[in-house]
């Protein structure tokens, strides 16, 4: 065999081997997605919308077997001062929050089975926004 002709198949195997290690990658990256994780209700006040983002401990579950005791972090993106109370669909839970803009707070909750939970935007007016156990990530758009 003639030494150019075998130097030739070894540099074709060589670009196969790249080729396949590129395509591999390539495929790999669609296999790994970005998925937004939290071990806190993470609530974000933005001039039009709120955005909340779940734990990810309690993610799955239908509800509360126990009590449980989460962080609720609320972050303010508007441009005014936000006025907001959390509270327990039972009313036995409440707790008033007062947030500078562009400043965050944290406020720990029990959750108690069978209860649900919201956060009342009370300046700037919003409609209420459920913390829902059991959603990743969502966000509730103003009423129109």
């Amino acid at each position: 065999m003639c030494p150019f002709l075998k130097k030739q198949i070894i540099d074709n195997i060589n670009a196969m081997n790249k080729l396949s290690v590129f395509f591999f990658l390539f495929l790999f990256s669609f296999l790994s997605f970005s998925q937004e994780r939290s071990s806190a209700f993470i609530i974000t006040a933005h001039g039009d919308y709120y955005k909340v983002l779940g734990p990810s401990a309690l993610v799955g579950l239908k509800g509360i077997t126990k009590s449980q005791t989460v962080a609720v972090i609320i972050e303010n993106k508007t441009l005014s001062k936000l006025v907001g109370k959390i509270e327990s669909g039972q009313k036995d839970q409440v707790e008033f929050v007062t947030i500078e803009a562009g400043h965050s707070k944290s406020i720990d909750l029990t959750l108690k089975k069978g209860h649900k939970y919201y956060f009342y935007p009370l300046s700037p007016a919003f409609q209420r926004v459920e913390l829902m156990i059991g959603k990743k990530a969502y966000e509730i758009p103003a009423k129109r």
